[in-house]
């Protein structure tokens, strides 16, 4: 999994790629995710129109992160999914509910607004 990031105003925009599993880059992703907070970033949109597969544990991730976010006062938008992870989010129980999906990345952080 790649990931990029960059500042759209006091939004933490993280763009994904590739594969989203269970290996050490998951790892890296949730260390960065803990140091913005500890920073006082805690606005964060995930562009995920590059990844190419997600599973389970993926999603699990996910989850932990929002969570997480949450409970500083923050919160985390996903923008832009690929038809696979747009797949799994919709058929996996709610979770299409509880994730605040929105078609482009602009549009997440235009919610935060």
């Amino acid at each position: 999994m790649t990931v990029k990031e960059r500042v759209r105003g006091n939004v933490v925009v993280m763009s994904l790629g590739g594969d989203v599993m269970n290996d050490n880059s998951l790892d890296q992703f949730m260390g960065r995710l803990d140091a913005l907070k500890e920073g006082g970033q805690t606005k964060i949109v995930l562009n995920m129109k590059n990844v190419s597969l997600i599973n389970s544990v993926g999603i699990g991730k996910l989850i932990a992160a929002k969570k997480s976010i949450r409970e500083v006062g923050g919160d985390m938008k996903l923008a832009q999914l690929s038809d696979r992870a747009d797949l799994l989010i919709a058929v996996t129980s709610g979770l299409g509910a509880w994730f605040d999906i929105s078609e482009t990345t602009a549009a997440a952080i235009a919610k935060f607004n």
